[in-house]
């Protein structure tokens, strides 16, 4: 073979090598570890973890969660309340069995690609989650996930390794997300009335209505007003529907309270919500609800016992919904229609 041509196999070769590099450089080497579990040992240890710490960005706590004796789980950082022990179990479950699918980068330089860097950081986009428990400690930085039913990229905190890993594990950077926010589920159609009373500002009422686009109207709007959109009244009816707060706090550390007004929805059942609004001026005048429930007269006892229950749980807490959902459940008249003689 002439020299030129051994020239030219060789700079393909190197060529080849350079690619593979570029392609695979931040991949773990040698692979042979694969398949052995993400956190050795904590599968059999998963009944046995009694606190789980959320942090994000810059080591910020997101979330203190802790075990108490009975086996309820409750969010510390949030004056004790209930933590969503659904979201709280899938995941603990999962890095349970999360096993190294395959080895990426241990050079720290490219953590920050897969979003694993350290947590400490100011601009890191993982979550790290720590366990603890009789004779346990472990902590996990969860990074991004590689794409469709592919895994999720996570290191051990105290290993330069990272791995993309069979489980799907995503980062959740909220307070909300650990709180058990759920309030209420109405379906829209089983919504029957929604009346908002406010303290300043014409009240709206709202019932159904097949023949409308929205499948419910706006009730008593003036003669020479016409509806801000066509499916306003849809909009505060769906206040009810996947109703989730996003904070509490005590009423006794909330206070003090600038009502904004009263909204009263109805279902099909006779299930009732009452959603009290306020600002804080304490706390830049955000704004703040809570909850009551009653069952109209024709109720059944199902529907009572429900609406006590609730009434209780959610007694002595002030909550904040998501803006979309506090400003539809404060809604003025003004602010559902326009004045049609206005040019």
């Amino acid at each position: 073979m002439s020299p030129r041509a051994l020239l030219i196999l060789g700079v393909l070769a190197l060529a080849a090598v350079v690619g593979v590099w570029l392609t695979h450089g931040d991949r773990e080497d040698p692979p042979a570890v694969t398949g052995n579990p993400l956190v050795p040992g904590l599968l059999d240890e998963l009944n046995e973890v009694s606190a789980v710490t959320i942090r994000r960005a810059g080591g910020e706590v997101v979330a203190r969660l802790e075990r108490e004796a009975e086996g309820d789980w409750r969010v510390r950082n949030r004056w004790d309340y209930p933590a969503d022990h659904g979201l709280l179990r899938g995941m603990l479950i999962a890095l349970g069995e999360a096993r190294r699918a395959e080895g990426r980068t241990s050079n720290p330089e490219h953590w920050q690609r897969l979003g694993v860097e350290e947590i400490d950081d100011a601009d890191a986009t993982g979550m790290e989650v720590e366990l603890e428990g009789d004779g346990l400690s472990h902590r996990v930085i969860i990074g991004r996930q590689a794409g469709a039913g592919e895994g999720t990229f996570a290191r051990l905190a105290d290993s330069d390794a990272s791995w993309l890993i069979d489980q799907r594990i995503d980062r959740y950077h909220a307070i909300g997300d650990w709180l058990d926010s759920r309030v209420v589920d109405i379906p829209v159609d089983d919504v029957v009335a929604v009346d908002l009373e406010p303290e300043a500002g014409g009240s709206v009422s709202v019932r159904p209505e097949p023949e409308s686009v929205a499948g419910f109207e706006l009730v008593g709007v003036p003669a020479d007003a016409e509806l801000l959109t066509p499916t306003i009244a849809r909009s505060l009816v769906r206040v009810v529907t996947e109703l989730e707060f996003i904070d509490v706090r005590p009423r006794s550390d909330a206070e003090p309270l600038e009502p904004v007004g009263v909204a009263r929805y109805e279902a099909r059942d006779g299930f009732v919500l009452y959603i009290h609004s306020y600002t804080l001026p304490e706390d830049g005048n955000a704004g703040a609800v809570r909850f009551e429930a009653e069952a109209t007269e024709d109720a059944d006892e199902a529907v009572r016992e429900r609406a006590a229950t609730l009434t209780r749980q959610w007694q002595g807490w002030v909550y904040r919904l998501p803006e979309h959902k506090y400003v539809n459940a404060t809604q003025t008249l003004d602010g559902v229609v326009v004045d049609s003689t206005t040019p």
